[in-house]
């Protein structure tokens, strides 16, 4: 049978890559080819051990860890904890270094500059429960520091307020 002049000329404008493509033996050799990796063979989901859309909520059935910030931008956000028995817990890990701190902020919404700040201090932990004392801060309308709205010692118990203070130590 004579060559298709069509076939010929249509033949000869694949590339390499296309060449290289058409002839992998089945599917497998065929994702190889085009450097995909084991996510081109896993179903899209909401949940349990699928590829997560991400134009919609997600169920997550183990714990995810996040290398980068992570923000929630939308009118009236809410992150919410919800136990579906027991307790709900959060937590806010920081490095153990006599500078680390670790803080729950409030801020503007529209500047968004410091209001409030609530966590523990950067008091280093030198023994005897000294140390990582916990705090409320407040901050100006432009976010810089004013003052400690009020301090707890976790070593005594004692809660300073500014303008006054408290104490359950016995005297």
């Amino acid at each position: 049978q004579p060559l298709d002049a069509d076939l010929t000329t249509l033949a000869a404008s694949i590339t390499t890559f296309g060449h290289s493509l058409v002839d992998d033996a089945d599917n497998t050799a065929a994702r190889t080819t085009l450097g995909l990796g084991t996510a081109a063979v896993k179903d899209t989901g909401i949940s349990g051990n699928n590829v997560p859309l991400l134009d919609g909520a997600n169920t997550w059935s183990a714990f995810t860890t996040y290398t980068g910030n992570v923000t929630i931008q939308k009118a009236n956000s809410v992150l919410r904890l919800a136990a579906t028995s027991g307790n709900a817990s959060m937590y806010i890990s920081a490095v153990s270094a006599a500078s680390a701190s670790f803080r729950l902020g409030f801020w503007d919404g529209v500047t968004h500059v410091e209001r409030w700040l609530v966590g523990k201090d950067n008091v280093a932990e030198t023994g005897s429960n000294v140390g990582s004392n916990f705090a409320i801060y407040r901050y100006s309308d432009a976010g810089g520091f004013l003052a400690y709205l009020m301090t707890a010692d976790r070593a005594d118990g004692s809660v300073n307020w500014r303008g006054g203070s408290y104490s359950d130590a016995v005297t």
